[in-house]
């Protein structure tokens, strides 16, 4: 579930769960989030707090909270411009900054698909 640290996500995040319940109601449809991952995330003084608010409803029994704290998609130029040209980042500058939290996540999502 990717969010953007903002104080819209919060309400955003509430507002996918219900319909996360009402789908499992109607269609009884197996609905898990995988992870929460920040995206598009900025170094001030919202995000900080937004991070930290949905950091303090974790719940420690989940495994995927640790992921949003080691594989934050940090909001950079490369990104914007690699979607533009239908690149992805890998191709577009192998060097960029977060193309390891990409990494980290894919990790993550492997390792709880098996």
């Amino acid at each position: 579930m990717p969010v953007q640290a903002e104080d819209t996500s919060i309400r955003g995040i509430e507002a996918l769960k219900a319909e996360m319940r009402e789908l499992k109601d109607i269609l009884d449809a197996d609905i898990q989030v995988v992870a929460i991952v920040p995206n598009m995330v900025t170094s001030n003084s919202v995000a900080e707090r937004v991070l930290t608010e949905l950091w303090g409803k974790r719940q420690p029994s989940k495994a995927w909270w640790s992921v949003m704290a080691e594989a934050q998609i940090r909001k950079r130029v490369d990104l914007a411009k690699a979607w533009h040209e239908g690149k992805s980042i890998f191709s577009y500058n192998p060097r960029c900054d977060v193309i390891e939290s990409y990494r980290k996540l894919a990790d993550f999502v492997c390792q709880v698909s098996n």
